[in-house]
């Protein structure tokens, strides 16, 4: 029988608990985890049962190993931390071809505060029309909400062309593998002749690598002329490379006025930046 139980990314259960769901019954003679690293099997101190304890939030599918009545089962075990969760199955270029796409604008579109999206690259392109369409964005429709990025194929050969836009309230956005050519930020907002907010954005890169300029939280304003109204505000911030490349400026908090698409002018909403990795 395919055996598969979701483990809480944070959390811990009885393996008794475990087990009573799936339907197994009977003594256990043993209990381990086919990868510490992501969680591990404890035997009480009386005996009677065994934890099992996540040691952290995990994107793949681990194997719980136990013995019942002399008999093993293999348990898949997976990571229940995603609230929507979209893996590349083929190349898709957008408009031609978009199921993951419009699955991954759909979740963007729906998911609220404390919510959660896993994006798997899968060793796949998922890539815009630049010539005809422009650049596409990922944009959250809400803050509050994390989502990670990853490549599970075999040498990460996956890659996204689109940027990935928090909510101007803040949003988390965390890349442990695959490529992203675009920009990234955890909050942004952006006006024209009138005032841009945006705060309390977080960009973590643990690996991977991103081609374009991370933001932890980015106000931009367009203004007709000098005179026009609008001021932008970014604050907040925090951007953290643990891993990975990133080739573009690195920004916790960046406030941007553009006049009449000449004058440029940038300063600092403060925010922080944590570079462990390696920043370009």
């Amino acid at each position: 029988n395919d055996l598969t139980y979701k483990l809480e990314g944070d959390g811990s259960v009885k393996l008794s608990a475990i087990l009573q769901k799936l339907g197994l019954k009977g003594s256990v003679s043993s209990a381990s985890s086919g990868n510490d690293t992501y969680f591990n099997v404890e035997k009480e101190s009386d005996g009677a049962d065994y934890t099992v304890t996540a040691s952290q939030a995990f994107d793949t599918e681990e194997k719980l190993y136990v013995t019942v009545e002399g008999t093993e089962y293999v348990i898949k075990v997976t990571d229940d931390q995603y609230t929507y969760s979209i893996k590349m199955t083929g190349n898709e270029t957008y408009p031609d071809t978009n199921t993951k796409w419009k699955e991954l604008l759909n979740a963007f579109e729906k998911a609220t505060s404390g919510q959660s999206i896993l994006f798997d690259m899968n060793g796949y392109m998922l890539k815009y029309q630049f010539e005809t369409e422009g650049k596409a964005k990922f944009v959250f429709a809400n803050s509050g909400v994390t989502l990670t990025i990853i490549d599970s194929s075999s040498g990460s050969k996956g890659y996204m062309e689109a940027s990935v836009v928090g909510n101007a309230k803040g949003d988390n956005i965390i890349i442990n593998s695959g490529t992203v050519y675009g920009d990234v930020s955890g909050a942004a907002s952006v006006a024209t002749n009138a005032d841009a907010v945006a705060s309390n954005g977080t960009v973590t890169v643990n690996g991977g690598t991103v081609h374009g300029p991370v933001y932890g939280s980015i106000a931009a304003v367009v203004k007709s002329s000098a005179s026009s109204s609008g001021s932008a505000t970014a604050s907040g911030g925090t951007v953290n490379v643990n891993g990975g490349t990133v080739y573009g400026s690195v920004y916790g908090s960046l406030q941007e006025i553009n006049i009449s698409n000449s004058e440029l002018h940038e300063s600092s909403g403060g925010g922080y930046v944590n570079i462990c990795g390696k920043g370009i």
